[in-house]
């Protein structure tokens, strides 16, 4: 029960923007709120991308020490990972 609530804290901001975002949606007239879908929808698709360049990372590559571990090249393999996911989930492809 204890990691189901720290996993909720970790992304207590996330789920507040987010709840925060579809309530003024609903409450905005159609036409100032078109912005605010794009905004949404944009968002959406970059936590998407991080989800699955998440468990693309746990699958693929092993346990990494980002402090002690020599292998530099790993580390620059892992972070290029989660750029390109995220940036093709934002650009919609």
């Amino acid at each position: 029960m204890k990691r189901i609530i720290r996993g909720i804290e970790r992304v207590g901001f996330d789920l507040l923007l987010f709840t925060g975002l579809i309530i003024a949606l609903f409450l905005l007239p159609t036409p100032e709120r078109q912005g605010l879908e794009l905004l949404m929808f944009k968002a959406i698709q970059v936590s998407a991308g991080f989800l699955h360049a998440h468990i693309m990372r746990k699958l693929a590559f092993p346990k990494i020490n980002w402090y002690d571990d020599d292998r530099s090249w790993l580390k620059g393999m892992v972070i290029s990972l989660y750029v390109i996911v995220i940036f093709s989930y934002a650009r919609g492809g």
